[in-house]
């Protein structure tokens, strides 16, 4: 089964694998999504807060599950929608010789 991925990082997203192959995948603008993030006050270690991190709100929405379609998102949103299956991120940074990042090492989960 040949399966799609769709990006919804916001932003182009070049994945590399170990052989050297590597394709760009554009940001896919049908649907919007973000994690925004809630941060409680725990404590204090000196003058400084320490915060935990509440629940993350998904805001806007992917579209429904597919069987041959994985949707390529960030971190936070993967984390925020546990549960769902079809959910990827972008693998380790790749940088070139002067450190900048251009891209990622295939995928994670």
């Amino acid at each position: 089964m040949k399966v799609t991925v769709r990006n919804f990082t916001g932003r182009p997203v070049t994945v590399y694998s170990d052989d050297g192959q590597c394709e760009t995948y554009q940001p896919d603008r049908s649907h919007t999504v973000k994690a925004i993030f809630k941060m409680a006050k725990v404590g204090t270690v000196g003058p400084f807060k320490v915060q935990e991190t509440l629940p993350t709100i998904v805001d806007g929405g992917l579209p429904d599950e597919q069987g041959d379609v994985l949707l390529l998102v960030n971190r936070a949103v993967f984390e925020a929608m546990d549960g769902r299956d079809d959910l990827i991120c972008p693998g380790p940074s790749r940088k070139d010789s002067n450190g900048q990042v251009v891209g990622c090492w295939g995928f994670s989960v």
